[in-house]
């Protein structure tokens, strides 16, 4: 069954239970008896929720001090606001039953406050290339800029984002974010990094401040600036085929980059961390569309990581069986072991760069000793990164700028023959 969307909290006076359903809001009589939608953001597939805080109360004393909030309907309530098709985002004033639309942008808008006449409204907006600014508008649309947080950045040459869309051969509709390297000049052929996950187009106004400090090895921002693309493809998975699924995907938003022009075929990377990982090292034995690769934290034994307890004592079964994995089939069948990348390990011809925390307590990271083995016999080209006393996350800030720089210098080794 689809999951539920959430909700909010309760009109001010407990008469409605507000919901959210993939779009819109909707008030429900606490019996039940009526429902009432106050947004129209289906036909536009625009997705519309409450974007202030309401009263904190408890709302039962006796049932463990659970807190939910009111919203007085009576007032002036904030929506905010997604296109879920442009992922445009801004925000919409709902006052006595009517919808009016305050502003909306190709940012990424997080935060808004409004003053006590509601007359003048200040929110934060930002995207890949604008550093977090807080704006004052008032309820006739006309802004002001308050402040920026990064006023040297026009001083530097800076990337710039994005968003394609694409189509698998199986006929999914998917999105990406792309994004430009730092000074991008047309007609030149440059590098690309695809750094994969499930689904990452909704990062494509995130702003990443330059930073060797990141827990995955990953810093779009850093590497925009060395000259290389870095593209975020969404990923839908069919059932009992995480790793094709992931193929089909990635090949498709890869694909329709190249198409346009500006990345080189020959010097495309793949990463990805924890089920990333696992995908990645899916990838590469299904293709050479990659010249390098970094996995970090990865399953890449699926019958023994299936049948193994996590660090905390709990059992993996349902990793696979009801979350990420998807993989209903029984785990002595073909179509479960089909999905482990160590069992084609032979068909690797992708250099790639391993790692893991000794202590993940996750993904055991027997799951990259195996695969790092399995290559070394082979001959093929590998490294193996162990980062002691280090969980499935980096913490330590050494280890991170460590990771940061191993990584970027396998890419380099192998994108752009440095």
């Amino acid at each position: 069954l689809p999951p539920a969307y959430g909700n909010p909290g309760w009109s001010a006076n407990d008469q409605f239970l507000i919901v959210y359903d993939e779009y819109d809001i909707w008030l429900l009589s606490a019996d039940g008896t009526t429902k009432k939608k106050i947004t129209d953001g289906r036909k536009n597939k625009l997705r519309y929720r409450i974007a202030e805080q309401g009263s904190t109360y408890n709302y039962r004393k006796d049932t463990f001090f659970f807190l939910t909030q009111s919203f007085n309907l009576n007032n002036t309530l904030l929506l905010h606001t997604v296109n879920t098709e442009s992922l445009d985002e801004g925000f919409s004033v709902w006052s006595n039953g009517k919808l009016k639309s305050l502003v909306e942008k190709n940012k990424k808008m997080i935060f808004i406050e409004k003053s006590k006449d509601n007359q003048n409204y200040l929110f934060l907006e930002k995207s890949f290339e604008l550093s977090p600014s807080l704006v004052l508008i008032n309820s006739r649309g006309q802004e002001k800029m308050i402040t920026e947080t990064n006023e040297q950045q026009k001083n530097f040459y800076w990337g710039k984002s994005e968003l394609i869309k694409y189509k698998t051969t199986d006929g999914k509709e998917l999105k990406g974010a792309l994004f430009y390297p730092a000074n991008y000049q047309p007609g030149i052929k440059y590098p690309m990094i695809v750094h994969i996950y499930s689904r990452r187009s909704e990062e494509l106004h995130e702003y990443v401040e330059p930073s060797f400090q990141s827990g995955n090895g990953l810093n779009i921002t850093n590497f925009t600036a060395e000259g290389y693309f870095v593209l975020l493809p969404d990923i839908a998975y069919t059932v009992n085929e995480p790793g094709d699924s992931a193929l089909k995907c990635v090949q498709a938003a890869v694909e329709k980059v190249i198409d346009a022009g500006s990345v080189d075929r020959d010097k495309i990377g793949l990463m990805g961390h924890s089920f990333g990982g696992y995908e990645t090292t899916y990838i590469i034995t299904r293709t050479s569309m990659f010249k390098a690769a970094v996995a970090g934290a990865p399953v890449t034994d699926i019958l023994s990581a299936y049948l193994m307890v996590d660090g905390n004592g709990q059992s993996n079964i349902w990793r696979y069986e009801d979350q990420q994995f998807r993989i209903k089939a029984p785990f002595y069948t073909n179509d479960f072991l089909k999905n482990s990348p160590i069992a084609q390990v032979e068909k690797i011809n992708t250099p790639v760069l391993l790692w893991t925390g000794e202590e993940d307590q996750k993904v055991n990271p027997t799951n990259s000793t195996k695969m790092q083995i399995a290559l070394w016999r082979l001959g093929k080209k590998s490294r193996l990164l162990i980062y002691p006393k280090e969980d499935h996350v980096l913490a330590n800030p050494k280890n991170k700028e460590h990771l940061y720089f191993e990584i970027k210098t396998w890419f380099n080794q192998y994108l752009k023959n440095w």
